[in-house]
């Protein structure tokens, strides 16, 4: 393989490009950004909802940028069977 198609929400594309370019170094890494529908929606930038988001992914995007991916990863409780 030597290229692959990146497809997520543009919010989110500078993050995943840091964390993949990061993983596969050597690999051709082409970006198709897809609108978010929640960004469109009409009256959206005025959602504390959506600026949370847009936050939330901006700091996630500082810590994948200087390599603390993993203190931004919520923790999955493990239950026991």
């Amino acid at each position: 393989m030597r290229s692959l198609r990146i497809v997520t929400a543009g919010y989110h594309m500078p993050r995943a490009m840091v964390e993949l370019r990061r993983a596969m170094p050597g690999l051709r890494l082409v970006e198709h950004r897809v609108p978010s529908a929640a960004l469109r929606a009409p009256g959206a930038l005025w959602r504390p909802q959506v600026w949370a988001l847009l936050a939330g992914e901006y700091a996630r995007y500082l810590g994948a940028w200087a390599g603390l991916s993993g203190a931004f990863v919520p923790r999955r409780e493990s239950h026991a069977t």
